[in-house]
């Protein structure tokens, strides 16, 4: 996964104010450490460069726009 991850990648927990990763190593440990949880990517110049959570489908796919 780091692969794919921008280097100025950024997580973003929507139902944790205030909880921001930065960086493939913050992110990636977070994933490996995370619930279930949905998962929303910004995909920018082939990298994923911000992942934003989410712990009800609906809220994911409306902010995907996948309502």
């Amino acid at each position: 996964m780091i692969a794919a991850l921008d280097p100025d990648v950024r997580r973003l927990a929507r139902d944790h104010e205030g909880l921001v990763c930065h960086g493939p190593a913050e992110v990636v440990a977070t994933f490996v450490s995370g619930g279930e949880i949905y998962n929303v990517f910004t995909i920018e110049n082939d990298r994923i460069n911000q992942v934003e959570d989410y712990l009800h489908r609906d809220e994911a796919l409306a902010a995907a726009g996948l309502t």
